[in-house]
């Protein structure tokens, strides 16, 4: 059975409040953890020194700002404000943990520092002779260099300081899929996905540090963002906001750049608002180049899915190899049993497949969204139904596809594969609380277009339903 809309509403209110009380009590913890987090002699043998001082300032001045913008966006909402505001407390616990993870359980085995070490390079050749030595092709993990060494540049060497910028980049690329979600799914469990997408462990721990997911996370709630107002606002600033998006993620990962361009074209080609003889046209036309591309990107799913960062040194290989051994991360079936397992991507690892910790970990929350994804599946089969009328939808699905049979073709390490399928998991989970069955709620709008209560500008602000 399905839960009545209010009292899912108080409940997420609970849990709200619940996890800002956590937050709060393990505060003098994980922000130990978050200005502390070497071992006694870590910074020596890895060559990296971080000013304490510039992180402590970096934290101030984004909290700072944090607050009156989260008032600003809320819209006077107080559970939209209170999830916000909890939401960024648990942020910077991720930080915390992941950095407890990386620099402390495995020793500094971790992108991240490569990324600082190479940034705070570039930076401190910048301020020798006056000129940027940015590292070639500018693309890949290279954008991520250049865009910390810029922030080196302007704020000093802290790396925890860039863990907090890049935490607030990823944090607001969750919000912009909250907003996108609103839009699109008006007759929604908006309370209940505000809670998944905020405060679901992997999305908020992976996204969180410095590196490529914060950045392409963002890109993507962006990209979401500008393609739920594009049917409403049908004005240049929605498609400027696609463009420059699918932009940023090109520049980043470019492999996903091209699965959401593909997903994207394939929603506006296969809906229904192409009719008449130029929609015809058009899907005779366009149908067998998607077909191409998908096919084309889903053979090439080995090289396009870049699992290893051009900069790791040899001795970091070995350290990483040496934990994957021993750690039972490593499945190593055959591509194409992969790929007959591409379905349960989102669901893995299962329980026999756990041999380690961090998969147990992984484990558990891999059993909560199966239990999730069951118990909504009524409204999985009602947005399926319906997504040819719901283009965002649509679009979900195809992405939902493209990406499961591409990286599970490629992943074959249980860690990659819970850090990747974070760019999957929010649009998944939008699925699942997204349209309700009609004999819940016979008013199913038809149209995108439709958005009921909310407001038909193109503001980011939230105005949830009180009745929710």
């Amino acid at each position: 059975m399905i839960r009545a809309p209010e009292l899912e509403s108080v409940q997420a209110e609970y849990v709200v409040t619940a996890i800002g009380f956590i937050c709060i009590l393990s505060a003098p913890l994980w922000v130990y953890g978050l200005f502390f987090p070497f071992t006694a002699g870590l910074e020596e043998m890895i060559g990296t020194k971080s000013d304490l001082t510039i992180a402590i300032g970096v934290l101030v001045l984004v909290l700072a700002a944090q607050v009156p913008l989260i008032q600003f966006v809320s819209a006077g909402d107080r559970f939209i404000s209170q999830v916000l505001l909890v939401g960024f407390l648990y942020k910077l616990a991720a930080i915390s943990a992941f950095m407890f993870m990386a620099f402390r359980v495995y020793e500094g085995t971790a992108d991240t520092l490569h990324y600082f070490g190479e940034g705070r390079r570039i930076a401190n050749e910048y301020s020798l002779t006056g000129s940027w030595t940015l590292p070639e092709p500018l693309w890949g993990s290279n954008s991520i260099i250049v865009f910390t060494g810029i922030l080196i540049d302007r704020i000093g060497p802290s790396i925890q300081g860039l863990m907090i910028i890049f935490a607030t980049i990823s944090f607001w690329g969750q919000y912009l899929l909250f907003r996108a979600f609103c839009i699109v799914f008006p007759q929604g469990q908006h309370k209940v996905a505000a809670l998944l997408l905020f405060f679901l462990p992997s999305i908020a721990f992976w996204s969180a540090p410095l590196g490529k997911d914060a950045i392409v996370f963002f890109f993507i709630g962006a990209c979401c963002y500008g393609f739920a107002k594009l049917p409403i606002s049908m004005g240049p600033m929605a498609l400027a906001i696609i463009l420059v998006s699918l932009g940023g993620v090109l520049l980043v990962r470019p492999h996903v750049a091209a699965l959401l361009a593909i997903s994207f074209g394939g929603a506006d080609l296969l809906s229904r608002n192409r009719i008449g003889l130029l929609g015809i046209a058009a899907k005779m036309i366009g149908i067998p180049l998607l077909l191409f591309a998908t096919v084309y990107l889903i053979a090439q799913a080995r090289s396009f899915v870049d699992l290893a960062d051009i900069g790791q040194t040899a001795s970091v290989l070995r350290r990483v190899g040496k934990s994957n051994q021993f750690g039972g991360s490593v499945f190593g079936s055959s591509f194409e049993l992969r790929l007959l397992a591409a379905p349960f991507l989102l669901f893995r690892p299962f329980p026999w497949e756990v041999r380690s910790m961090p998969s147990v970990i992984a484990g558990i929350e891999a059993g909560g969204l199966v239990v999730l994804f069951w118990r909504r599946r009524a409204f999985l089969r009602t947005s399926l139904l319906t997504s040819r009328q719901n283009s965002f939808a649509l679009f979900s699905w195809i992405y939902a596809l493209l990406f499961s049979i591409v990286f599970a073709g490629a992943i074959t390490n249980f860690g990659t594969l819970v850090r990747q399928r974070v760019m999957l998991l929010p649009l998944a989970l939008m699925l699942a609380v997204g349209q309700p069955p009609a004999k819940l709620n016979p008013r199913i709008p038809p149209l995108l277009g439709q958005i009921g209560p909310y407001r038909k500008d193109s503001s980011l602000l939230i105005n949830l339903p009180q009745t929710q």
